[in-house]
């Protein structure tokens, strides 16, 4: 794509970015002579329907807008099947990057970038576009300091129709609402609650919600109280968390009325004029203070009650608490299933969300054990032994059955750990049945970790080739991107390119793998490696 013309003034310079739909290069506007960006999707979808009507959504919701904290769309068009996008080209990077560098970002600093996404979040909704899909990754950063919200791809106008039928789920698991993990009609406060989020995890550089699958961290969003970041980062100020825990209540009617509500109790722990910001329920107690800072009134840990619940109970109050979190976590299941079911479908070919964990969950009942078949047994609970065999009677100097030792299938415990051990020994990642060569890209090499790789090979199918990355772990393997498109000559040449995965989406213990393949459909002789293995702690 490099050197080519579109719409007979775009001259595309470099690539800059893109995911599974698009790519976003750089380009020179020939006639107005300044640098753009042009956001071209890939080939293999230029045939797909729904995701032209995706992709002139968003230029159609983020044309409409005109705001110093939103980037700017200047331009859309088609070419021979190439359907490009014309952006406002930003010097700088994503809010993402600036965590995953950073760590965490201060409390002051957080709450004005805060203040500026809000901006540009409020100019959406006063013109009637829910954005949908708030995340670090869709916020770029520009080198004076002014950050612009992006990427309104499955945003939606708030008088339309939904974008798909009731029930499917749209936007990135790590940065749902309830009621957008339900795959429930949303509205602006589901943004609010995405900021919530966003601010979060600037803080404290982590998310609120994580896990293994989609489906455990949706359940998460459900059900589970918000964790105090200050658990995390003690220095959050309190006004803060108060902020935090408001926007992101699970009744959306207790959220923030509006993005400018969010906006000026943001002003208010800045300048020290906030007022009653949010009101904790009355199950909560009050933390332990907190360093002084930016002002507010006193937050109650959300989680207290689940925390103090583990605390000083018995073993059988435990076992019960066990049967209610398989009921529970049965009845959220069923709540979220369904809709992430049909997300899934939607994963392979989304910019972001197939980082976000398979979309399948199961929920497994234990069967009783055979030592506890037996402790039954010795109790007198089993009917086979209610009636006494006259062979069996003791002889005067043999002690009585109830002063024997206990029959030991229990030392059959040992055996079940030690195939615990062998099945951790052949762990996937412990051997190499997941990588195969390919004809087609011959002389692999790769080098890096920790979520940033640079791939070399040569490459024998021009005029492009396609990769996937899969995350595998003992429960198995999740897709993080798909259909990621790599341009080069036509003639055979070694090819080098950069593969990221953020830190929070890699597994503890498990591979990053490569897939590279010469066609957009996914078919042709494939080339599969492992870029990592992670082994956490065994």
């Amino acid at each position: 794509m490099e050197g080519k013309r579109l719409g007979g003034r775009y001259q595309i310079i470099e690539r800059v970015g893109g995911g599974g739909m698009a790519v976003v290069y750089k380009a020179k506007d020939l006639i107005l002579e300044r640098y753009v960006a042009v956001k071209v999707m890939n080939q293999s979808l230029s045939h797909d329907e729904g995701f032209i009507r995706r992709f002139n959504r968003e230029a159609k919701a983020a044309g409409s807008l005109s705001h110093p904290n939103v980037v700017n769309v200047y331009d859309v068009g088609c070419e021979q099947s190439t359907h490009y996008m014309v952006m406002e080209y930003i010097e700088g990077e994503s809010l993402m990057e600036r965590i995953l560098d950073r760590g965490r970002i201060p409390a002051e600093e957080a709450v004005k970038i805060a203040e500026q996404v809000c901006e540009g979040l409020a100019h959406a909704h006063e013109n009637g576009i829910v954005h949908r899909d708030i995340k670090p990754h869709n916020i770029m950063a520009t080198r004076d300091g002014r950050y612009k919200l992006t990427d309104f791809g499955i945003s939606r106008l708030s008088n339309s129709s939904t974008i798909t039928q009731t029930g499917s789920v749209m936007g990135s698991v790590h940065y749902f609402s309830p009621e957008q993990a339900q795959g429930h009609e949303i509205g602006q406060g589901s943004d609010i609650y995405s900021m919530g989020i966003v601010l979060y995890e600037m803080v404290t550089g982590r998310l609120p919600f994580d896990g293994e699958e989609a489906v455990a961290i949706a359940l998460k969003h459900l059900k589970e109280s918000v964790p105090d970041p200050r658990e995390i980062n003690p220095d959050i100020p309190e006004g803060i968390c108060q902020i935090i825990f408001r926007a992101m209540e699970k009744d959306v009617h207790r959220r923030f009325h509006s993005v400018r509500e969010m906006k000026e109790a943001l002003s208010g722990v800045l300048d020290g004029t906030a007022t009653h910001i949010w009101e904790a329920s009355v199950d909560r107690y009050t933390p332990p203070p907190h360093p002084e800072g930016l002002e507010g009134i006193g937050v109650e840990r959300q989680d207290q009650k689940r925390r103090l619940s583990e605390q000083g109970v018995t073993r059988s109050q435990k076992k019960a608490k066990r049967k209610g979190r398989i009921r529970w976590v049965a009845l959220g299941a069923a709540l979220v299933l369904v809709p992430l079911l049909l997300f899934s479908l939607n994963a392979w070919s989304d910019d972001d969300t197939a980082s976000d964990g398979e979309m399948v969950g199961s929920v497994h009942h234990e069967e009783p054990s055979d030592s506890t078949e037996e402790t039954e047994t010795e109790n007198g609970n089993d009917p086979e032994e209610e009636e006494p065999h006259e062979e069996e009677t003791p002889e005067p100097d043999q002690e009585p059955p109830s002063t024997q030792p206990v029959e030991k299938p229990e030392k059959e415990e040992p055996e079940e750990k030690s195939s615990e051990k062998e099945k951790k020994k052949s762990l996937p990642w412990k051997n190499k049945e997941f990588e195969r060569d390919s004809e087609h890209f011959p002389d692999f090499d790769a080098s890096g970790s920790d979520g940033q790789y640079q791939v070399s090979l040569t490459s024998r199918v021009g005029p492009e080739f396609y990769y996937d990355i899969i995350l595998m772990t003992e429960e198995g393997p999740t897709p993080y991107t798909k259909q990621e498109m790599v341009e080069q000559d036509d003639d055979t040449e070694k090819i080098e390119f950069h593969v990221g995965v953020p830190r929070v989406e890699l597994p503890e213990r498990g591979l990053v793998i490569i897939r590279i393949y010469p066609r957009g459909d996914g078919s042709g002789d494939e080339l599969q490696k492992v870029l990592e293995r992670r082994e956490g702690e065994e």
